[in-house]
């Protein structure tokens, strides 16, 4: 029963496979706006190829829907789409799984060599409203004190000190170990 249902899916995944691709090229298929998607020699190699990869992922999850064997590739070639697509923002990806969480990131912090090399981050300005803040802050202490605290409070991090005298161990991701000790050097 499994393999009849196998071959059925990827039956049907190669019948839409081409009859996508056909009605694409055949100029029965409009975008958002309704204009016709391929327009002979008009259309640039990027949208074709951009909409052959629709295609291919739409063919691949109806193979994996029908076959959960298929689910380690689709996720490969969705991952690797991804690596593509940061690649041309100029951002390299050593791994592929790091498209996975890179992809929802909105800043990267780097050195000035573009790498994240010791893995570790200092915050160094930090913004009070639309205003940026150097080293020497332009506000109160006791409100500065006000804001370390609560951004120190508002983190997943953690702080822990063995006794008085000891230095302060923080754990977490690197941006929050950077922020609790940006939080922490008022105390």
């Amino acid at each position: 029963m499994t393999s009849s249902i196998g071959k059925v899916g990827l039956a049907v995944a190669f019948l839409v496979l081409v009859v996508l691709v056909v009605r694409y090229f055949t100029g029965n298929t409009e975008d958002e706006n309704g204009n016709q998607e391929f327009n002979g020699g008009k259309t640039k190699a990027s949208d074709i190829l951009n909409v052959m990869v629709r295609i291919v992922a739409a063919a691949v999850t109806i193979v994996v829907v029908a076959i959960p064997e298929g689910l380690p590739l689709a996720v490969t070639l969705t991952l690797a789409y991804s690596m593509k697509r940061m690649m041309a923002d100029q951002a390299m990806a050593g791994k592929l799984s790091a498209c996975e969480t890179m992809g929802c990131a909105t800043t990267i912090c780097a050195d000035k060599t573009g790498t994240l090399t010791l893995n570790q981050m200092k915050v160094t300005k930090y913004w009070l409203g639309k205003e940026p803040v150097e080293d020497s802050p332009s506000i109160a202490n006791h409100v500065l004190k006000l804001i370390q605290q609560g951004v120190a409070l508002n983190t997943t991090g953690s702080i822990y000190r063995a006794t008085s005298g000891s230095e302060i161990e923080f754990s977490g991701s690197p941006t929050e170990k950077a922020i609790l000790s940006w939080g922490c050097s008022g105390t």
